[in-house]
């Protein structure tokens, strides 16, 4: 496993039983950090995207 990363910050979430099975499912015990940090990006990314358009469409109404 190896030593962490010195920029990742370690964090505790719950996940119910269901979706842990279906992250397994498809990443595995092992890939879940990974995958999850992905999602985690993807999902902020739509979040701010869709931030800066609602500002950028306020300010043309104004």
């Amino acid at each position: 496993m190896g030593r962490p990363r010195l920029d990742y910050i370690r964090t505790h979430i719950s996940i119910d039983a269901k979706a842990l099975a279906r992250l397994d499912a498809i990443v595995g015990e092992k890939g879940r950090a990974a995958f999850i940090r992905k999602a985690l990006d993807q999902m902020l990314d739509a979040v701010e995207e869709a931030q800066r358009i609602a500002a950028k469409s306020s300010k043309k109404a104004e």
